[in-house]
């Protein structure tokens, strides 16, 4: 399998989606992943059903075909496209296992954002007609992160403050490393598909925390059997990292970087992390189990790296940081062996 390309909405080539809310994370997705463009050829997915003109619902899925990645229209005309996996499609419209946020639903009730059913499904960018003007997109054939933002300097932020990342978006997709046997990243058999990050519909700034429950939907849940019913989240070591910590608020303290691989979580019924079970390993995406809430962007100032910009190197493989909203620090691996 291969290493991942990045793609930026500065590239020569690459889509201009200048206060698109409503078209631009599908024109960035459908060409990063599928179609390429002038310099980059595309990561290797490929379209499923692409109905966005006439039903709003175009749907990707990765080269082993372990599920899909959807998007549909939002009928709130200032919040980017909701995002939602399934299994499979029969048709354009039509999925098996359909799920977006915490609640399983059909995909024609996805684009009614004034359902409560639609209140909490997943959306791909925040709120603003220009929240998809900037992009960073990295991806292999299998696995795909992606960050939106109405401002390149809030993007690629040479100032480490948490303010600067709350104008940040972030949505992670694709086959992981699956607990549950259904494989490995490039060999995943169907349902080894999860999906986390977006946002809430309707709860704005509040629904983009990686330590919070909810934001996020697997195909299927620890017992490797689909899930039904209301079902929440939870990416560690995220939730994990979000107490007090060691050394409270002073970054200075700590002298060394130390990752883990993002790890997923389901718990069925319930948002007690007490009552979830692990799904899978999300090897090419890491996080630090020192950094404590609201604190991981001041550590990072203390290794004077840039978001996704300058490339770090950790116990000897290098790793871009991506910014994650109220200090969420994760590290994305470059090694084409962790994308496997």
């Amino acid at each position: 399998m291969s290493a991942p390309t990045i793609y930026r909405s500065d590239d020569p080539g690459a889509p201009v989606t200048t206060n698109d809310v409503k078209n631009g994370a599908y024109e960035i997705l459908k060409a990063c992943l599928v179609d390429g463009y002038s310099g980059k050829s595309a990561a290797g997915w490929s379209v499923v059903f692409d109905a966005w003109a006439t039903d709003g619902v175009c749907t990707f899925t990765n080269a082993c075909q372990s599920g899909v990645l959807g998007i549909s229209h939002n009928s709130s005309a200032n919040y980017g496209p909701i995002v939602f996996t399934a299994a499979a499609m029969i048709d354009a419209t039509t999925g098996v296992h359909v799920r977006s946020g915490y609640e399983d639903m059909l995909i024609t009730n996805l684009t009614d954002s004034s359902s409560p059913a639609a209140n909490n499904c997943l959306v791909a960018h925040r709120n603003g007609a220009n929240q998809a003007d900037h992009w960073f997109v990295i991806a292999n054939e299998n696995f795909c992160a992606a960050f939106f933002s109405s401002q390149a300097d809030k993007l690629y932020a040479a100032v480490h403050s948490i303010a600067n990342h709350i104008s940040v978006s972030h949505l992670f997709f694709g086959s992981a490393d699956s607990l549950v046997g259904l494989g490995s990243v490039a060999s995943g058999q169907v349902g080894n598909f999860v999906q986390f990050g977006g946002g809430i519909e309707g709860r704005s700034e509040t629904g983009w925390r990686l330590d919070r429950s909810e934001h996020g939907t697997a195909v299927v849940g620890g017992n490797g059997s689909a899930l039904s019913g209301v079902a929440y989240m939870i990416a560690s070591p995220f939730a994990a990292s979000a107490g007090a910590g060691l050394g409270g608020s002073n970054p200075e303290f700590i002298r060394k970087v130390r990752i883990v691989p993002v790890s997923i979580w389901s718990g069925v019924g319930t948002a007690s992390p007490g009552a979830a079970q692990q799904v899978a390993d999300v090897p090419m995406l890491f996080g630090s189990p020192d950094f404590t809430y609201g604190k991981g962007f001041s550590v990072m100032a203390e290794f004077d790296t840039v978001s996704l910009t300058d490339v770090m190197v950790i116990d000897g493989k290098n790793y871009l940081w991506a910014p994650t909203i109220y200090g969420n620090v994760m590290f994305i691996s470059l090694d084409a062996g962790d994308w496997q």
